[in-house]
């Protein structure tokens, strides 16, 4: 036998039989949810910002130092766009609506962005390991490939995104 029914339970259950009340809040329920993902994958690229700022920080050679200034504004710049994002779905008095189909393919769409965080990591612990032109090169492109992959983000809400 389950526990006993709450009076919230009651009264979430009540909402739904609402016409529009419980997909409302349903709707509501993910767009929290979508603002916890951002900041939790905005969280995750500060941590390696962070990271990457102390590689600065432990004696990197002078002539690297504008390149990994540049590679750490760029990711302070891309966590702030994953922070302040579009919600994934557009509130009762948003003027965009999106679809529940969109909004399944923003998810998904989030999800290999989040995916790829470790691609960034795996690129900065080469870093780590050793400061040269070519392991700069690597982590910029796998960064820039992250702002690349979150601009694409934005066309998904224009209905213009284009599978490659």
């Amino acid at each position: 036998m389950g526990a006993p029914e709450t009076l919230a339970d009651r009264m979430r259950r009540f909402a739904r039989m609402i016409p529009d009340v419980g997909t409302y809040q349903d709707r509501e329920a993910r767009r929290d949810t979508d603002k916890r993902f951002r900041t939790w994958l905005a969280d995750g690229l500060d941590g390696e910002r962070r990271r990457l700022s102390s590689m600065k920080e432990r004696g990197t050679r002078l002539e690297y130092l504008d390149d990994l200034d540049r590679l750490e504004r760029t990711m302070q710049r891309i966590a702030d766009s994953i922070r302040y994002a579009r919600y994934g779905y557009g509130g009762l008095f948003d003027s965009v609506k999106i679809d529940d189909e969109k909004l399944a393919e923003i998810y998904r769409y989030d999800l290999d962005v989040a995916e790829y965080l470790d691609t960034i990591r795996a690129a900065l612990n080469s870093l780590a390991a050793e400061v040269t032109l070519d392991s700069i090169q690597k982590a910029r492109d796998s960064i820039d490939r992250l702002d690349q992959k979150w601009r694409r983000r934005s066309d998904l809400f224009l209905g213009v995104h284009k599978e490659r």
